[in-house]
């Protein structure tokens, strides 16, 4: 696809005026040319709209897009759509990234001649970083090699966020790819094994670029969505059938299904402590029977 921004850069917000200005300023310290920023608000109860507003008539590689509250997949698949750039990224609105991300990433993408890179991420706590990487960097092709570093991705959760990635404008555009607008948590993964899918070979750089800011105080499981159940039990539906269709090894298999079984099993114990655990374990029960 041509074109003659080389990156856009997609934050979504909702309610976040106190994060957004610092997302933003690290965003315009990148040291690469040529790119465009779409903030999505998503119909932010706060000051978010004027914050952003402001911030658009100061520079104007901004554009804004402003929507009633729909929820983040619809804000993405809203900037995916008016997305210019050759490559791109996602930031969320209270988090920050490194001034050498972008360049450091598109340049390993052009010189390794792959679809999609994945960096490390930092996890600033309250009272402690945690730093989420695997202690090696590597290539690979899909889908063998790809499956080989799955659980590794996986553990650290790096696989599963989209902001600690720059994905190519085309594969996005080729395969109409969007994020699934029933789904606002977890969302991301659906993505990522939809785009994975269309990749001839990924990259991962094991550097700490993206800083993931715990404003919360909160860990990646502690609060349960309804939906999470259905997500999860989707993601996994995706990555079986990609084993069926390239005929993938057992090993493999099995280290994927460990993944489920014990992202499943953090799901069901949240569930025992929620008020309405009762229905809650009920329906939970019969999503499973569904999944035999």
């Amino acid at each position: 696809m041509k074109s003659q921004v080389l990156l856009t850069y997609i934050i979504p917000v909702y309610n976040g005026e106190k994060y957004i200005v610092e997302c933003v300023n690290s965003i315009l310290s990148q040291n690469i040319d040529s790119f465009e920023i779409i903030i999505v608000n998503d119909g932010s109860e706060d000051n978010s709209l004027n914050v952003i507003s402001d911030l658009k008539y100061k520079h104007s590689n901004i554009k804004l897009i402003n929507n009633v509250h729909k929820g983040v997949s619809f804000s993405k698949n809203c900037a995916i759509k008016e997305a210019k750039g050759k490559f791109i990224q996602f930031v969320d609105c209270d988090d920050y990234i490194l001034p050498e991300m972008s360049k450091t990433m598109i340049e390993l993408i052009e010189s390794d001649n792959c679809d999609l890179c994945i960096c490390a991420i930092e996890r600033i706590e309250q009272n402690k970083n945690i730093f989420l990487k695997i202690n090696y960097n590597f290539t690979a092709f899909f889908p063998d090699e790809i499956f080989k570093y799955f659980t590794d991705l996986w553990e650290y959760y790096l696989f599963q966020s989209g902001a600690n990635k720059i994905y190519k404008n085309e594969i996005i555009k080729n395969y109409n790819l969007f994020f699934d607008i029933n789904f606002n948590k977890l969302e991301d993964s659906l993505f990522n094994i939809l785009y994975l899918e269309k990749c001839k070979k990924i990259s991962y750089i094991d550097t700490c670029f993206y800083k993931y800011v715990n404003r919360e105080n909160k860990s990646l499981t502690q609060v349960f969505y309804e939906k999470e159940v259905d997500a999860v039990l989707l993601f996994y539906k995706y990555i079986f059938k990609i084993f069926k269709d390239y005929n993938l090894g057992y090993d493999m298999l099995e280290g994927i299904k460990c993944c489920k079984n014990k992202q499943l099993l953090e799901l069901f114990e949240r569930t025992c402590l929620e008020n309405d655990s009762k229905r809650l374990i009920s329906e939970f029960y019969e999503k499973m029977k569904d999944n035999e």
